[in-house]
């Protein structure tokens, strides 16, 4: 099983190479780790609730300390 930040640094780069919609990444997910559907899914949502909350960098792929003003 990967690490949080190896799945998540994947998905960031299988989103910038445009391979696929996000929402069917799951089987890329699987399928590149070698995990169950259900392991992939809590991937792939953990990592667009992450960035959505801007609490994971894309860029430096790792996880940031949201400051609120």
């Amino acid at each position: 099983m990967p690490s949080t930040n190896e799945a998540y640094t994947y998905l960031d780069e299988l989103r910038e190479s445009g391979a696929c919609n996000m929402f069917g990444s799951g089987s890329y997910v699987r399928s590149e780790f070698g995990i169950s559907a259900k392991e992939a899914e809590v991937f792939v949502l953990g990592w667009m609730k992450a960035v959505e909350a801007e609490t994971w960098d894309m860029d430096s792929h790792e996880f940031v300390e949201k400051v609120e003003n």
